[in-house]
Parts: C-alpha cells; structure tokens; sequence
C-alpha cells in the first residue's frame, strides 16, 4: 500500500526534502518502505523485487472469467462496446456547459443536472472497463489486459481506449458499417 503520509510544511505543502527525495511507497509483498522509481509496479501494487512480486502474485491470483472462448468474446465485445458507448456519452465540452449556464431562470440547474449524469457515464465506463479485465485475460489478450491495468492507477485513457478497441477487434468484433447494416447508400 502506498505511504501517503508526506512531511507537510506549516503552510500544508509538502516538504521540499519530500519532493528533493522522491515519493516513498510500501511494497505490498514485504512492507519495506522504497522510492517509488525503484519500485516495480503491478495491479496496482508496488513491490521491492520480483521475487516479492511473484509470492502476492501466487498468494493473490487474477481473477479470470469462465466460459467458452466463444462465450468469452461475445461478452467481451458487448462489455467494450458498452464502456465505448458510456466513454463518449460521459464526454462533455466546455462551450455546451458555459451556453447551459447562461440559460436564465433554470441554466445552473441544467449544467449542474449535465455535469451529473457526465459523472454517471464515466462511472459506468470505468466499471466496464474493470470488467473488460478477467474476459481478456482469460482469452489470452495479455498485453490489452497489461494496460487496462492501469487504467485507474496513472494510465493513459488514450491507451486504455486503444486498448479496448484492440481486445474488441481480436474478439471479432464487426462493425456495423463494415457489415453493411448502415442506412448510408
């Protein structure tokens, strides 16, 4: 677990030795404290060594889905597909809100009322994404699986959407419009 107990100035900034130093974090398999450049980083935990690394590992093991691998990409698909949809819902842009706001009588509660169900959508797309996790593990799409770990601990949402897309795609995921179920000529 991370050591987030950081020497504070009396104004509540951190101490200058703290940032000088680099932050500290505790390795889960042992508790030794250590920088947390040094640290190797997995699942969401910190470990000192790969042999600290391997012992939680064999001590706290992946959750992996069950099922046909026909089963597993069906569902896959549709939890992706779901966590896409509520990415792109959760979205929101700045000019939409200020024009909300400006709305006399009702435009605070609106934007407000907008700002919460964003706050829906992404919530719900990080759950999918969670779930996404076990599926493709147990498919065997370990390097999709290596980024959506992090997604939530530091990762890059551009790589954890490109990552879902990828594991999406190896499914076997057909488009619509690559189908041909499109109303466009």
């Amino acid at each position: 677990m991370e050591n987030l107990e950081q020497p504070l100035t009396p104004d509540g900034e951190i101490a200058s030795h703290s940032r000088m130093f680099g932050r500290k974090v505790e390795c889960d398999g042992c508790n030794a404290k250590l920088k947390a450049k040094d640290a190797i980083y997995h699942r969401g935990s910190y470990f000192c060594n790969p042999t600290c690394l391997a012992t939680w590992e064999k001590a706290n093991p992946p959750r992996m889905a069950q099922g046909s691998p026909d089963e597993l990409k069906h569902n896959l698909i549709h939890t992706i597909t779901s966590a896409l949809d509520e990415h792109q819902l959760g979205q929101g842009s700045v000019l939409e809100d200020f024009a909300t706001r400006m709305i006399p009588l009702v435009g605070e509660a609106n934007a407000d009322l907008d700002a919460q169900v964003r706050s829906e959508h992404t919530t719900r797309f990080v759950e999918y994404t969670h779930e996404c996790i076990p599926i493709a593990r147990a498919l065997g799409y370990h390097d999709e699986v290596r980024v959506l770990e992090t997604f939530g601990f530091g990762g890059d949402l551009r790589n954890v959407i490109q990552a879902l897309q990828s594991a999406r795609d190896k499914a076997g995921f057909v488009s619509a419009s690559s189908a041909g179920l499109t109303n466009e000529p």
